[in-house]
């Protein structure tokens, strides 16, 4: 029996935190191959919620690289590298939690956390419930599927609720009895599944015809980029002039003939969750205000310059909306956002 000769590996500790996209794109590799040789790191980090770690030692088998690791990493551009770790997106509450416990932890409010979650008035959380986190965004708004009467009994079934104050309300985990434990389980619904970019409504996929519907914040350069590709080859198949941008909700045809779909849809997704992630870390959704749409409104006018929120931001808290085809008497959801103070 021949045995396989083992790998020599290439070995370098990080300088900073690293996004994904940045390493595998200077490496030549993709993710799921830097996952396979580092499978030490979690998986928030491939999903994009996390940075790979500051002073982490990455590897690579040296036949697979053109230069050393070490070189690989002195290059990285600049946004690719980080000087703080993303925030966390959810915080699973654990017995003897509080939302003011737990506000303090992540440097947020009560406020913020009630408004994220749809807390009701009481405050109440429970046991291994996930709460989202600022850098989440908010949460999906389609309408539950659980029925009124499980939703209520799981809550009233689960926690005590004490004032802590005269401006907010302080919610403690309490300790579930065998009978509350027993409807617990009967009532529990599972966890609704988290997308790639959270409750972001937008279509990132790649169409079967290798077409996509550009989506906010997107150009011509980044879809180059994520093909390896020169955007004028893009502007060839899709009929555009010479510095002709294009609108969101335009289906774009791609080059697939370098980089495939799934790792276009890859680096798009990862891309987007920078973005969002980003914003989130500066702001924070305090409440929610409703709009008419009245002749001659412009949704991008009224998201960026009146109400101050992105347009992807507000596809979230209209998931159902033709933009294209917004008609005056329709109402409309725009998030309230709070600015955090840097540091």
């Amino acid at each position: 029996m021949n045995l396989e000769s083992p790998t020599d590996y290439s070995l370098a500790r990080l300088p900073a935190y690293v996004s994904v996209p940045g390493l595998t794109k200077a490496l030549g590799a993709t993710p799921a191959t830097l996952a396979a040789h580092n499978p030490a790191l979690q998986a928030t980090v491939w999903q994009g919620s996390k940075y790979l770690p500051k002073g982490y030692e990455i590897r690579m088998p040296s036949a697979d690289l053109n230069h050393s690791l070490e070189t690989v990493l002195a290059g990285l551009p600049s946004d690719s590298v980080y000087d703080k770790q993303l925030p966390d997106l959810f915080h699973k509450v654990s017995r003897g939690d509080t939302l003011s416990q737990i506000a303090q932890t992540y440097n947020t409010r009560v406020s913020t956390l009630v408004a994220l979650n749809t807390l009701n008035s009481s405050h109440r959380i429970r046991i291994g419930q996930n709460l989202r986190l600022p850098a989440a965004g908010p949460a999906p708004t389609q309408a539950a599927t659980t029925p009124p009467s499980i939703v209520e009994e799981t809550a009233v079934a689960s926690i005590a609720t004490i004032e802590i104050g005269p401006t907010e309300p302080q919610a403690e985990v309490s300790e579930m009895t065998p009978a509350a434990m027993a409807d617990e389980a009967v009532a529990t619904t599972p966890e609704p599944i988290q997308t790639a970019l959270l409750s972001d409504p937008s279509d990132y996929s790649v169409a079967a015809d290798g077409h996509i519907v550009v989506q906010s914040l997107e150009t011509l350069g980044h879809y180059g980029d994520w093909l390896d590709i020169k955007t004028q080859r893009l502007r060839d198949i899709n009929g555009l002039a010479f510095r002709e941008s294009v609108e969101v909700g335009r289906r774009i045809k791609l080059d697939l003939n370098t980089v495939d779909a799934k790792v276009f849809e890859e680096e798009r997704i990862a891309y987007h969750r920078l973005k969002q992630d980003s914003f989130f870390r500066s702001h924070v959704i305090s409440g929610v205000t409703e709009y008419t749409i009245r002749a001659g409104d412009s949704i991008w006018v009224l998201a960026l310059r009146k109400y101050g929120v992105p347009v992807w931001l507000f596809r979230q808290y209209n998931p159902g909306l033709d933009l294209h085809k917004v008609r005056p008497g329709i109402k409309v959801q725009f998030p309230v956002l709070t600015e955090v103070a840097p540091g």
